[in-house]
């Protein structure tokens, strides 16, 4: 399967892992998905809002020592 890497490029990705499809009742919905290209590994979130409504969203990554790093994105924000 071909997958985007972060610099953009489409490769062919030797591994793809989904996650399940999670929905809201308002209608927004969201899988993800981990793609391993060698020693490479990235992820990618896909969402759909059919709310209409204003979507915020928070970016959550963790490192192997339980670091945490929050991105906020929404309303007076970039």
């Amino acid at each position: 399967m071909a997958g985007d890497t972060p610099g953009g490029h489409a490769v062919v990705c030797t591994a793809e892992r989904y996650g399940p499809e999670v929905a809201s009742p308002e209608g927004i919905e969201a899988r993800t998905c981990v793609l391993t290209e060698g020693r490479d590994t990235w992820a990618r979130t896909g969402y759909r809002n059919a709310s209409g409504g204003e979507l915020r969203a928070v970016l959550s990554l963790m490192g192997p020592r339980g670091r945490t790093v929050h991105t906020l994105r929404g309303r007076g924000r970039g």
